[in-house]
């Protein structure tokens, strides 16, 4: 399979799951770009813990004010007086299944983790980025927030590739790279590339057919 994708814009690329997009993306890319992976993280993640600032921060509190750096720590005496540090609040309903709900003082939603994850990206200095699907877990208004900040680094310049099954991404992406036309072995090739407009005219593709009635709504 070979593909061109253009410098200095958007480009999204499509396919049902299975269809290999993230395959191809980090198959034939040099690892010299920032990457959105995987969210990692337990319940006792928090925002310093994802960005990696709590271990100085934690020496440097305890380190004035003369105290164990475990007392600014969520695992162990520094840890949320209303969950513990488990991140959950169970509650025992007695003749029924007990019941477990986030801990609405401290533990990350999953929209937070990747709001915060795609922030930590996007003040990298590199020339192209490569998301994929960063719209999980996102909001609506999220997704607007997303589009516009990925369009902002367009109009400086950067590169962006985004591996994507939201409609909304795809019809605002400069350029489109849609696989399949199917999953596994129905899949790894190419469809389409082109603008998204093309895209919701081609027959073969799966992707272009929801665009279509996306565009047409």
């Amino acid at each position: 399979m070979s593909v061109d994708i253009p410098r200095g814009v958007l480009t999204a690329v499509t396919g049902v799951a299975g269809s290999g997009k993230s395959s191809l993306i980090t198959g034939c890319l040099p690892r010299d770009h920032a990457d959105q992976g995987g969210i990692r993280g337990s319940r006792r993640s928090n925002p310093a813990t994802y960005t990696g600032i709590l271990e100085p921060i934690r020496k440097a509190f305890a380190k004035t004010n003369n105290v164990k750096p475990a007392l600014f720590s969520a695992n162990s005496e520094g840890a949320c007086p209303e969950c513990k540090g488990s991140g959950l609040i169970y509650t025992d309903l007695a003749f029924m299944a007990g019941v477990a709900t986030h801990c609405e003082a401290c533990t990350l939603s999953g929209g937070e983790r990747q709001r915060l994850k795609l922030a930590i990206e996007m003040a990298s200095s590199t020339e192209t980025y490569v998301l994929d699907e960063p719209t999980t877990s996102l909001h609506m208004n999220d997704v607007d927030n997303l589009i516009a900040l990925l369009d902002r680094l367009v109009d400086r310049g950067r590169t962006v590739i985004v591996i994507e099954h939201n409609l909304e991404v795809i019809a605002r992406a400069d350029w489109v790279i849609d696989l399949g036309p199917g999953a596994g072995r129905g899949g790894g090739r190419v469809v389409f590339e082109g603008p998204p407009l093309a895209l919701s005219q081609a027959k073969e593709s799966l992707t272009g057919e929801h665009l279509r009635r996306r565009l047409a709504g």
